[in-house]
């Protein structure tokens, strides 16, 4: 279903094509609020009576716009959040040379960290441009990333990174990794992005917006999760078998997997894809991190559907994730935690 003619109307619409390079659009004057904020008088370059300042003026995060706007402005917030998400993808995709360039090379090389995950100069350099960009552009917040930590802010709206979901994958020349961008705000998941360079795929939401997928110059609405009436009927995603082994919940994944009509180890961000566009009913994950979870929290929540851990609390902390409609991660959940032996849980390596 094209978004077009669903989700936003024909102005919200010139909006994404302009921002995405996908045709032509009227020129706007006033780039933060498009030409429906000049109809409510908002000011080309200062910040007046007549509105706030543009961004393109201002180095203020969305966080500090909320606080000085009046009721005109709040009308305008699902716009200025399509905004913020339209520059933040572009920022993404900007990115997509750089892993693409040592994708399948001979030249790239693999490094371990101190936990013995894997990491490449693409990790990197692709975290280290996203974070340059998201202080220029939202000073004010912090960001957590999975190669150089945490600069966050005690109570401040942060940005998470995943320069490269599935670095094994990308080592190994398989095209399911992709580069996860999230924003939490007040405790929520508000945005997310997941980014597919080697399969020209972007998933995409921010709240207040329809999530939608980017493929081949399209633009389609995410579908919401279908109804499964048995777990005997259900498609389950994972990251696979080994992750869940020595944990607690091993005997109920092994149920789950036993039980499904179908079950497939699609690891890392590769398994939500095919969940969102509605081909699967659920993933459940195990040894998963922050960087990972808050963009696909943020697209679940948009879709109808939910993260949770295992024992069914909303979660994108980790270490593990049930990804599914609400009534199907409860059942999930119920039959991981009914099965839990009493073992401690081993340490488990990061498999990103």
């Amino acid at each position: 279903m094209s978004l077009e003619n669903d989700t936003f109307g024909t102005g919200d619409m010139s909006v994404i094509r302009d921002s995405w390079g996908m045709g032509p659009s009227k020129p706007r004057e006033n780039r933060t609020f498009g030409t429906e904020a000049m109809r409510h008088g908002a000011s080309k370059t200062t910040g007046t009576s007549h509105g706030p300042r543009p961004v393109s003026q201002t180095n203020r995060s969305p966080q500090q716009w909320r606080s000085n706007v009046d009721s005109r402005t709040i009308a305008l917030m699902p716009t200025m959040q399509r905004h913020l998400l339209s520059w933040i993808e572009a920022e993404v995709r900007r990115c997509r040379p750089i892993g693409l360039r040592y994708f399948r090379s001979p030249k790239l090389r693999v490094e371990r960290k101190a936990d013995h995950s894997p990491v490449t100069i693409a990790d990197r350099t692709i975290e280290e441009h996203l974070r340059k960009a998201i202080s220029r552009h939202c000073p004010s917040d912090g960001i957590v990333g999975e190669e150089f930590g945490s600069q966050a802010v005690a109570g401040a709206p942060y940005w998470t990174i995943d320069p490269i979901d599935g670095t094994r994958a990308f080592s190994r020349g398989l095209p399911t990794w992709g580069s996860l961008v999230g924003r939490v705000e007040k405790g929520r998941a508000m945005l997310g992005v997941v980014d597919f360079p080697a399969l020209d795929i972007t998933l995409a939401v921010v709240d207040g917006t329809a999530a939608y997928e980017r493929a081949q110059g399209r633009v389609l609405k995410l579908k919401p999760p279908a109804v499964v009436p048995s777990l005997k009927q259900s498609v389950i995603l994972h990251g696979g078998a080994a992750w869940w082994q020595p944990t607690p919940y091993r005997k109920g994944f092994e149920r789950i997997v036993r039980e499904c009509f179908l079950e497939r180890a699609y690891g890392d961000c590769y398994g939500y894809l095919w969940a969102l566009r509605g081909h699967a009913d659920a993933v459940i994950d195990y040894s998963v991190k922050l960087w990972d979870l808050v963009p696909l929290a943020a697209l679940a929540q948009a879709t109808g559907r939910v993260l949770t851990d295992c024992s069914g609390h909303l979660n994108f902390h980790g270490p593990e994730a049930i990804f599914a409609s609400a009534a199907f991660a409860k059942q999930l959940s119920r039959i991981l935690t009914s099965t839990q032996h009493s073992a401690n849980s081993t340490q488990i390596k990061d498999q990103f």
